[in-house]
């Protein structure tokens, strides 16, 4: 597949760029914003809730789509409109109820998919 050199270089994370000043100090600056130092704590919190998210996204979308249709499985089984059941209606309204049971999971699948797809090519 072909990949510019400007999206490989963005898509491999945050570079900074060291910065020497007249007395022997270096500093570090992201390579994208130079307003914004490597060493900062504002740079440190984001950089580690990104690594975080970058485990916790991929697991839990599809885990909360699969918990938000298993509650509302009842009243979708039964086709009584509750609450939960209009909110997750675009899990399920693709799906006839009465095969719902084994088709409906296929969301929190597909989701699956579509990250690992996505996963993969930026990796």
């Amino acid at each position: 597949m072909w990949c510019s050199r400007a999206h490989r270089r963005e898509s491999s994370g945050p570079s900074c760029e060291r910065i020497e000043y007249g007395n022997s100090e270096t500093r570090r600056y992201l390579a994208s914003d130079l307003a914004l130092s490597c060493d900062s704590d504002e740079y440190k919190t984001a950089y580690n809730v990104a690594l975080v998210m970058l485990f916790v996204w991929p697991v839990g979308i599809p885990l909360l789509y699969a918990i938000l249709l298993w509650a509302s499985r009842h009243a979708l089984r039964k086709g009584i409109d509750t609450s939960l059941s209009r909110a997750t209606a675009f899990l399920s309204d693709d799906y006839d109820y009465g095969y719902w049971t084994p088709l409906a999971w296929w969301k929190p699948l597909e989701m699956c998919r579509k990250l690992t797809l996505t996963g993969a090519r930026i990796i």
